[in-house]
C-alpha cells in the first residue's frame, strides 16, 4: 500500500538518484576538506605597502546572492513520520527501495535507535538491573536560601512533534503526542531475539547504530551474556570450563555483529572508553587467531565500505600523525589523553603509524610507550596485531647490505618497542615463530 501511493510523492525516483549523487559528492567534497591542512588553506602573506600603494583602494560592491530553497523530500518526510508513530512494516518498505537515505538523512537512524531501545529495554532491565533506580537523580534538588528551603516547581509537561523526545529541562518535561506509539514494536523477550528482532532492523541503519553510544552499551552488555551462554560451566562450582565450540550459532552470529556493525561503527565513535571496553568484552571472548582476522579487515577493508568511514579514516591518519609530531619527553603528560581517545575509536590508524614512526626513528619508542598510559586492553591487543603485522612484513630486509647486522628498523621495533609491551604485558614471544614464515627470519 504504502509503496504504490509512495511514487504520487516527490521528487520522483530521478531526482531521488540525483539526490544519491549529492550525498557522495558531499562526501568527496568534506574528504578532500580533511586532507587540506589549515596552513595550505591561509592566505599568503603580504608585503608591507609601498607609499605610493597605501592609497586605500575603493571596496568592490559586494553581490548578494539570492537563497535557493530546494523542495521539501515527502518521501523522507513520510519516512521519518511512520518512524515516529511506530509504524514499523511501511517504514521498512521505504527504506529496502531506497537504502542510502540513512546515510544521507542520519535522523533516520536516530528513529530506528528510539525503535530498538524500546524492543530491548524489557530484557535488559529484567537481567542486568538488579536494583531500582533513585528517582530523585531526574528532578532538580531542593534549595537552601535565606528564607529557608526552596523546593523546585514542577515541570509543566509539553507535547511535542519531534522524535526522539528532547530531553527535559529544569522547567519543561516533554511528551511524544503519540503515547501509543511503541504498541506495534516488536519486544525482544530473550536473548535469542536479538538475532530475531533488533538485528534485522539493525541491518538498516549499519554502522550508524553510533550515533547512541547508551543503546549500543545495552546491546553490547546483552551480547556478552548471550555469548556467556555458550561456555560450558562446571556442574559444580558453575564457573566456565574448556573451550566453547567455535561453529555455535550464537558465537557466529556475534562474529558476524562484529563485521557488519561494532568494528565499522567504533571509529564514529570519539573518545568514548565505555564503548571499546564493551566492545572489547566480547572480542576476547574469541580465540587469537578469530580476532586477528577481525583486526585485519579492520584495518584493510572495513575503512573503504562507507563513505562516512573513508572520511573518519583520513581525519584520524591526519589526526595520529599531528599527535606524533608533536610527541616527546616534555609532551607525554598532555598528550596521553588525545594518544588514548584515539586509541579508542581507531587503534589501527594511530599504532599503524606509530610503528612506522618507531622503525624509522628508533628514539621515539620510549616516548610512545610512555603515552599509551590510558590505553585500553583492546587498544593493547590491536597493538600486538600492529608489531607482529610489521615484524612478518616480506617487503623488509632483515639484515643489512653486509648480510651479517640486523636492519635499523628491525631493531628499533623489535628491540625497543616488543620487550616493553609484547613481552612484558602479554608474554606472546611463542607467537613470534608463527609470523615468520620460512627464509623471513629475524637475523
Amino acid at each position: 500500500m504504502i509503496l504504490s501511493n509512495i511514487i504520487q510523492l516527490s521528487p520522483n525516483d530521478e531526482d531521488m538518484d540525483n539526490g544519491r549523487k549529492e550525498y557522495l559528492a558531499n562526501v568527496q567534497s568534506r574528504i578532500a576538506g580533511a586532507k587540506n591542512s589549515m596552513l595550505a588553506m591561509a592566505a599568503p602573506l603580504e608585503s608591507s605597502p609601498s607609499s605610493s600603494q597605501a592609497k586605500s583602494k575603493a571596496p568592490a560592491p559586494v553581490e548578494v546572492k539570492k537563497t535557493e530553497f530546494k523542495d521539501t523530500n515527502q518521501k523522507v518526510g513520510l519516512l521519518t513520520a511512520l518512524l515516529a508513530v511506530g509504524a514499523v512494516k511501511p517504514a521498512i518498505s521505504i527504506m529496502s527501495k531506497y537504502p542510502w537515505l540513512v546515510d544521507a538523512h542520519p535522523e533516520i537512524a536516530d528513529l530506528m535507535i528510539r525503535i530498538m531501545k524500546v524492543s530491548i529495554s524489557h530484557l535488559y532491565e529484567s537481567i542486568l538491573i538488579t536494583k531500582e533506580r533513585n528517582p530523585s537523580f531526574t528532578y532538580p534538588r531542593a534549595r537552601y536560601g535565606s528564607s529557608g528551603v526552596a523546593y523546585p516547581s514542577p515541570r509543566k509537561p509539553i507535547l511535542t512533534l519531534c522524535a526522539p523526545t528532547p530531553p527535559s529541562t529544569s522547567t519543561n518535561d516533554f511528551i511524544f503526542f503519540f503515547p501509543d506509539w511503541a504498541d506495534r514494536i516488536p519486544i525482544s523477550m530473550s536473548l535469542d531475539d536479538l538475532e530475531d528482532v533488533i538485528e534485522p532492523l539493525m541491518c538498516f541503519i549499519g554502522l550508524h547504530v553510533s550515533r547512541d553510544p547508551l543503546f549500543l552499551t545495552k546491546f553490547l552488555r546483552l551480547g556478552r551474556l548471550h555469548l556467556q551462554s555458550t561456555m560450558p560451566l562446571d556442574p559444580v562450582t558453575k564457573k566456565p570450563m574448556g573451550e566453547p565450540d567455535p561453529e555455535n550459532p550464537i558465537r557466529l552470529f556475534w562474529f558476524k555483529i562484529l563485521r557488519m556493525y561494532l568494528l565499522p561503527a567504533l571509529p564514529l565513535i570519539r573518545g568514548n572508553a565505555v564503548c571499546t571496553v564493551e566492545v572489547w568484552n566480547i572480542i576476547r571472548q574469541y580465540e587469537t587467531t578469530a580476532r586477528w582476522r577481525l583486526y585485519g579487515e579492520w584495518k584493510t577493508t572495513i575503512y573503504k565500505s562507507h563513505p562516512e568511514l573513508r572520511i573518519r579514516e583520513v581525519q584520524a591518519d591526519r589526526e595520529s600523525k599531528g599527535i606524533l609530531r608533536r610527541l616527546a619527553h616534555n609532551t607525554i603528560d598532555s598528550l596521553s589523553g588525545t594518544v588514548a581517545k584515539l586509541a579508542h575509536s581507531n587503534p589501527c590508524i594511530l599504532f599503524a603509524n606509530a610503528v612506522n614512526q618507531i622503525m624509522a626513528y628508533d628514539n621515539l619508542a620510549n616516548v610512545v610507550i610512555q603515552a599509551l598510559r590510558y590505553v585500553t586492553n583492546m587498544g593493547f591487543d590491536v597493538l600486538v596485531f600492529i608489531i607482529l603485522g610489521a615484524l612478518a612484513n616480506p617487503d623488509k630486509e632483515r639484515v643489512k647490505d653486509d648480510g651479517v647486522n640486523t636492519s635499523d628498523w628491525l631493531q628499533s621495533a623489535f628491540y625497543l618497542f616488543c620487550p616493553d609491551i609484547l613481552l612484558t604485558r602479554y608474554q606472546v614471544l611463542q607467537l613470534l615463530p608463527e609470523c615468520f614464515s620460512e627464509g623471513t627470519a629475524l637475523t
